[in-house]
């Protein structure tokens, strides 16, 4: 790579500057400036029309943070010029063109400042500490550099300091299924629970300790697991258990509405005889 490119990237890069927020600005040491309360958000300049008092004929106006127009010529600006008799407006300066600085020199105050083409704005941020919102336009005291002085709050540090903003987003789950009854042998159930302690034999709800299988020498007569079972299931094994008075039935997963689904038991209904 030529020096000639190397140079040639230096100032294209160094052409290109990142403007900073236009309404707020941390200091690592120092705290917040937030200008973010002042500005309007309707499209109009917060300080309008404010006369120099230099005598330099012409007004200003100004909007901390959010753009504004003024017709003919200020169009979506920070800062615009017009003239006395409100015919002509010259854009100062520009929202996506603030630069803050801190006043890091011994007693000097911290600003932002704007511009627009050969145009530079400076506005001087005085911190005051009762509720005085003032904006003074000091004019041009040199060719193309344009001063003013915004007195309030907002101008101290941590004065109108305010987090950024965060978004919370809420997740709705959707309602439970509506409970649905079971009708058996002329008795309506509610729930899995009440059909089960209705069968005439001890069942064990979640045993902490496994259960010993039925002395019974038939295989219809050992242990049956209920898992989840619905209406259908359970209409069954009633039907069962009335039939043997014999069953022990572990339910091993928990129990607490009644559900339509299929219910298998893994031998054939025809073996569920008495012994």
């Amino acid at each position: 790579m030529s020096w000639l490119t190397i140079f040639t990237s230096f100032v294209v890069l160094s052409s290109l500057i990142i403007a900073d927020d236009p309404c707020r600005y941390q200091h690592p040491t120092k705290g917040v400036l937030d200008l973010t309360s002042l500005g309007r958000t309707d499209g109009k300049p917060a300080y309008p029309d404010k006369i120099s008092s230099t005598g330099s004929g012409y007004k200003y106006s100004y909007n901390p943070c959010k753009p504004f127009t003024e017709e003919p010529n200020c169009i979506g600006v920070a800062v615009c010029q017009i003239s006395m008799d409100g015919q002509l407006t010259f854009t100062l300066g520009t929202q996506d063109s603030a630069k803050w600085n801190p006043g890091d020199g011994l007693g000097s105050s911290p600003s932002i400042s704007y511009s627009a083409g050969e145009k530079k704005v400076t506005v001087i941020l005085q911190c005051a500490t009762d509720d005085t919102n003032e904006f003074e336009a000091l004019g041009e005291p040199s060719i193309n550099n344009y001063r003013f002085i915004l007195t309030n709050k907002c101008a101290c540090w941590d004065g109108c300091a305010t987090s950024p903003t965060t978004t919370t987003t809420t997740t709705t789950l959707p309602p439970p299924p509506p409970q649905r009854n079971c009708s058996i042998n002329d008795s309506v159930y509610s729930s899995d629970k009440q059909i089960i302690q209705s069968f005439p034999f001890h069942v064990s709800i979640n045993p902490s300790q496994p259960q010993p299988s039925p002395s019974s020498a038939s295989y219809a007569l050992k242990r049956v697991l209920i898992i989840g079972a619905g209406c259908a299931g359970m209409s069954y094994a009633n039907q069962l258990a009335q039939h043997t008075k014999k069953f022990d039935v572990t339910l091993i997963d928990s129990i607490d509405r009644c559900v339509e689904q299929a219910f298998s038991i893994p031998v054939d209904k025809e073996k569920y005889g008495a012994t």
